[in-house]
């Protein structure tokens, strides 16, 4: 009887291999479409959309950008779980979804139960950003602010469990004192505001905010990075500004959903992994301040993994989030 059994789930794996292989085989033989969890316009829709079309090319297919903000990612994340698991439906999403939100609310999706990665695609650090008129001229001032102003500094973010908001969180539980947390479903509504003074502070890419910060009409005080941006090397980094904890940088995750067959996610790294490798796009990237090292499927899902473990301690030390 036992020897029955393990014969048909034999059977059963190789029967589910063959199908996988002989759908990589034919794969794609329709458009793609890859949801973006940013508005149309931003720099991560920017950004993916050269990886779109140079993955079209070489793929001899359309790919279409269907940008789903809000939510701090969660609407293009459940767009996702109800897609059907057969590469023609992917996402490109900030890693705060995955590895902060899971522990901060109850959420439509399970990472790990829901996604199967197919790459970690780019990466950027984020400017602790002020508006011009700002008393605070670095991390120290700011956190000096915070306990000076009368009800307390307001930060914008793109919603709970965003990157932005851990790290606005971070600030605040460093400072002291109660701020206010003004969520926001674009980056540029939320940068507005706070260019013309209607919040005190926030995290953004350099991408979102260099030509605010050109006008000045915005300052930086640090940036979440290793090493100083060539981009504004002026600026410190917030270890250098005596405040390592806050070096997270924001990346972003291509995936599927799961049950996708290996082969289709294969063939979709190898493509995404070959844009990056192009020279002019790799320099393009670079001048950008942008990291395009492109993950292998368990890579990313490695890193998915470890950071999300390693948010679930500080978020609860934060104390932040709905569970």
């Amino acid at each position: 009887m036992l020897r029955r059994v393990v014969k048909a789930a034999f059977v059963v794996a190789c029967i589910f291999q063959m199908v996988g292989s002989a759908a990589a085989e034919t794969f794609p033989s329709r458009p793609i479409t890859i949801i973006v969890a940013q508005p149309a316009g931003s720099a991560v829709d920017v950004i993916t959309r050269v990886y779109a079309e140079a993955v079209s090319k070489s793929l001899g297919r359309s790919i279409v950008i269907d940008n789903r903000p809000g939510g701090g990612g969660i609407i293009g994340a459940q767009n996702l779980r109800q897609a059907a698991p057969d590469g023609y439906t992917l996402l490109v999403i900030a890693n705060g979804p995955l590895i902060i939100a899971p522990w901060m609310r109850k959420l439509p999706y399970e990472v790990s139960a829901d996604f199967a990665p197919v790459a970690v695609l780019f990466g950027f650090s984020q400017f602790l950003t002020v508006p011009a008129t700002s008393p605070a001229n670095s991390v120290r001032d700011l956190m000096t602010f915070a306990k000076q102003k009368p009800g307390g500094l307001s930060y914008s973010t793109l919603g709970l469990g965003s990157i932005t908001h851990f790290l606005c969180s971070w600030v605040a539980k460093t400072s002291g004192t109660t701020m206010q947390h003004v969520p926001y479903t674009s980056t540029s509504q939320y940068l507005l505001d706070l260019a013309t003074n209607r919040v005190d502070f926030t995290f953004a890419s350099f991408q979102s905010t260099n030509s605010l910060e050109s006008e000045k009409k915005i300052r930086y005080l640090a940036a979440t990075a290793q090493n100083r941006s060539p981009l504004r090397p002026q600026v410190p980094t917030t270890a250098e500004a005596g405040y390592p904890e806050l070096n997270l940088t924001v990346w972003f995750s291509l995936l599927a959903p799961a049950g996708t067959p290996a082969a289709i996610i294969d063939t979709l790294n190898n493509e995404f992994a070959k844009v990056s490798r192009d020279p002019e796009i790799a320099k393009r990237l670079v001048k950008e301040g942008i990291d395009g090292n492109v993950l292998t499927p368990s890579g990313a899902r490695d890193r998915i993994a470890a950071e999300g473990a390693r948010m679930q301690k500080l978020v609860k030390d934060l104390g932040i989030g709905e569970n």
